[in-house]
């Protein structure tokens, strides 16, 4: 019995045996800091992954944006140019143009195939506002020296030149905001040009009919008399002026008839062919030249 305390001390100072497992443990101290990295690995693919996925998704869903965008842009793009040739048809060429220039200042268009239709209409607007203003001026210009030459009265005797001169510009400023102006420019002109040319013609009319009936009616010059009428006939467009000369040529053929019948009566004989011949000269174009030639055929 009294051996039982010092059993007791002996197994309280007694050490623990080290068994199997804590031998192996004690053999492999590299284990757990290979763990540890095949965790940290497998931590930062997992991480790798999740950033790819999210990548992919967002590019994704603005992949499946892009299109909205993009159909917005067309029909964007398709609406301002339908304002633009509205206003370029209204002749408002102004606004036609800013249009054009917002559509071709934003880079956005540049790619669509709508913007070298945009940029051909501003070329074409850009002609138009060109020719719009040179018209204007021209046209100021024109009517400031048909006013002055009212003012010191050389309107009627110029009105041959302003109106070839109006013609030249309504060929070319006719479409513009100007034409309308050259076009009522244009009926004053012809007023004046009607007035003038009757003046004229009715001042000459009497002395040309003299100089006619003198120098060639009386001396049975037919064919000068007729040239000289319709000569003076073409200086002018008047009606009443040449419904005078057309009288004036009936009076005349009546007379060269009756001059070549009496041609034809009275002249006979072995000469009477070479009469008739030079006589036909005078007759030459007329009603009368008509009858020499039949009695000419009749001598054959």
């Amino acid at each position: 019995m009294g051996a039982a305390p010092q059993d007791a001390g002996i197994r309280r100072n007694a050490k623990p045996a080290a068994t199997g497992r804590g031998l192996r443990g004690s053999s492999r101290p590299g284990t757990h800091r290979a763990e540890a990295d095949r965790k940290a690995f497998l931590w930062l693919y997992a991480g790798a992954g999740v950033v790819a996925l999210l990548i992919v998704g967002t590019a994704v869903i603005l992949g499946s944006g892009e299109s909205r965008p993009s159909e917005d842009l067309r029909f964007r793009l398709s609406r301002l140019l339908i304002e633009a040739k509205e206003a370029r048809l209204a002749g408002d060429y102004q606004k036609c143009i800013d249009i054009c220039e917002r559509i071709l200042g934003d880079e956005r268009y540049r790619r669509s195939p709508r913007y070298g239709e945009c940029r051909a209409l501003a070329d074409e607007v850009r002609v138009l506002i060109q020719t719009e203003r040179e018209g204007v001026a021209k046209v100021a210009v024109f009517r400031h020296r048909i006013e002055t030459s009212k003012a010191n009265g050389t309107a009627l005797k110029m009105a041959r030149e302003f109106w070839d001169e109006c013609d030249r510009l309504v060929a070319l400023y006719r479409t513009t905001s100007a034409g309308q102006e050259l076009l009522g420019i244009k009926e004053d002109l012809r007023r004046w040009l009607a007035t003038e040319s009757q003046s004229g013609w009715q001042r000459e009319y009497n002395p040309t009919k003299e100089r006619v009936e003198r120098l060639y009616v009386s001396t049975g010059d037919f064919a000068q008399a007729l040239r000289e009428w319709r000569r003076f006939g073409g200086a002018s467009a008047d009606p009443l002026l040449h419904s005078r000369i057309d009288s004036e040529i009936r009076g005349l053929q009546k007379a060269a008839r009756q001059a070549a019948e009496r041609i034809v009566n009275e002249i006979g004989g072995a000469d009477a062919r070479r009469r008739i011949e030079e006589a036909s000269a005078r007759f030459a174009g007329t009603e009368g030249e008509a009858i020499l030639n039949q009695r000419l055929k009749l001598l054959r």
